[in-house]
């Protein structure tokens, strides 16, 4: 199995789902306490696109992009719709102060992209990026603009001269997910014929 860099046809329809969860294990004891266990430290996202009311040609091209992974083999790019840049709302275009990579140090040049949820609470979630899109990264040192780096496939932001010692580094991005197909496409990727001319597949299941 591999990682191939490539996206699924973006087009979805309303009635799509996109989600997360944990997989907590919860027992309960005699006293009528409980005890909860996390199993994974990080979310894991699950999405439903539906891909409705296709054109011949559009379900052609979804049936080779499943055929081209292997159904649930190789995994690929998704835009999460409901949230795929840095900014807070999730979708509103990234700025370079959207989140915070360090404080230089004079020798550091890498920083990793990333997300913090929930920043201001008791309990901030970090969700390393590691599929920023092309193009789409800009950063700050200490608040002004600098175009003076590269970034990696994996969300690497590297810069060209080290940050000095105390500056703060920032940027923003739009991003992917790396996802594959469910059990339930690789099994059986059914694609019904509405009407002439007229496609669509209600069991596209992906899974980060």
């Amino acid at each position: 199995m591999s990682f191939h860099n490539v996206s699924l046809p973006p087009t979805i329809q309303y009635g799509s789902i996109f989600g997360f969860g944990f997989a907590t294990i919860i027992q309960n004891t005699a006293s009528g306490h409980e005890y909860r266990l996390a199993r994974q430290s990080k979310a894991r996202h699950r999405y439903r696109p539906l891909k409705q009311l296709q054109t011949t040609e559009e379900a052609i091209e979804l049936k080779e992009f499943i055929l081209a992974r292997r159904g649930s083999l190789h995994s690929f790019r998704l835009k999460d719709w409901q949230d795929y840049t840095t900014n807070a709302d999730g979708t509103t275009a990234p700025t370079n102060v959207d989140i915070y990579l360090g404080t230089g140090d004079g020798t550091a040049k890498t920083f990793q992209l990333a997300k913090v949820y929930d920043a201001a609470g008791d309990a901030p979630y970090t969700r390393a990026i590691t599929l920023p899109v092309a193009g789409t990264t800009v950063a700050a040192l200490d608040t002004a603009s600098t175009s003076a780096f590269t970034v990696s496939t994996l969300g690497v932001v590297t810069f060209t001269t080290a940050p000095l010692n105390g500056e703060v580094v920032t940027a923003g991005c739009e991003f992917d997910v790396p996802v594959r197909f469910a059990g339930s496409v690789d099994d059986y990727a059914g694609i019904r014929a509405d009407a002439y001319g007229s496609w669509s597949m209600d069991a596209l299941e992906c899974v980060e």
